[in-house]
C-alpha cells in the first residue's frame, strides 16, 4: 500500500481526517504524527484557488486550461521539422511570441 498524509484533527480522543480516504474501514494502519503549522493547513480551496465541489468554478477552470493548452498546440510548427528542439527556449520563454 502507498503512503497517504493528509491532515487530521485531534477531537474527542479521535484522530478524524479533514478529507475522504479510500481506505477499507475497520482495518489497522499506522500513523506518525506531526504537529502541522497553521501556514501548512490548507484546504484543496487554498490550494487551487477554487471550491472543487463547486461544479461551474471546475468547469470555468478546466476552460481557461484547455484554451491555453489549445494556444500552445501549434506555437512550435514551422517547415523545420526540428525546428522546436532547437528554439524550444524562444517558443516557451520568449514573452513576444
Amino acid at each position: 500500500m502507498a503512503t497517504i498524509t493528509t491532515t487530521v484533527v485531534y477531537e474527542n480522543g479521535v484522530l478524524r481526517p479533514l478529507e475522504k480516504l479510500d481506505l477499507p474501514e475497520r482495518h489497522t494502519y499506522q500513523a506518525i504524527i506531526v504537529a502541522a503549522r497553521a501556514e501548512e493547513q490548507q484546504t484543496l480551496l487554498d490550494v487551487l484557488g477554487f471550491d472543487p465541489d463547486d461544479e461551474q468554478a471546475t468547469r470555468e477552470v478546466i476552460e481557461k486550461q484547455r484554451q491555453a493548452l489549445l494556444a500552445f498546440v501549434g506555437s512550435a510548427t514551422t517547415d523545420t521539422t526540428d525546428d522546436a528542439s532547437i528554439r524550444h527556449n524562444e517558443y516557451l520563454y520568449d514573452p513576444d511570441r
